[in-house]
């Protein structure tokens, strides 16, 4: 290759790595809008700490589930990781819609408040939904 054909390729990947950085720094400032798949996710407590969890997603998925509940305690005006908790071993398959309940009070102290996030996933799709604030009775 002569001195002139290598100055030619040495100029178009030097532009072709200035218009690739920008790109890049585009890309990583992208924000995902909400999932397309869910539909509704609702998280819910009581004050006996029985959790009730529901979803339901625009398509029939393979398999529903709750991959993740953490629970979360108030302290002050903010919350506190505690723990994650089992998640549900029951699924919906074929469907668009999942619930099911669970007891955490095993988990929780009497007169504390609390509340869940529940994690769901639908054919590798997921997004959670948070309960309100129960104190435990």
């Amino acid at each position: 290759m002569n001195r002139k054909n290598k100055s030619l390729c040495l100029l178009v990947a030097a532009l072709l790595l200035c218009a690739y950085i920008p790109l890049t720094a585009l890309a990583t400032d992208f924000v995902p809008m909400a999932s397309p798949v869910f539909v509704t996710k609702t998280a819910g407590l009581n004050t006996q700490m029985k959790a009730v969890m529901a979803c339901t997603t625009s398509v029939i998925c393979d398999k529903i589930c709750v991959s993740g509940v953490t629970l979360q305690k108030q302290s002050g005006s903010s919350w506190a990781h505690v723990k994650s908790l089992p998640c549900p071993s029951t699924s919906a398959t074929n469907a668009s819609s999942f619930g099911a309940s669970m007891d955490y009070s095993s988990h929780c102290t009497k007169g504390t408040t609390y509340r869940i996030i529940i994690t769901y996933n639908a054919d590798g799709v997921t997004a959670s939904a948070t309960s309100g604030a129960s104190t435990y009775k």
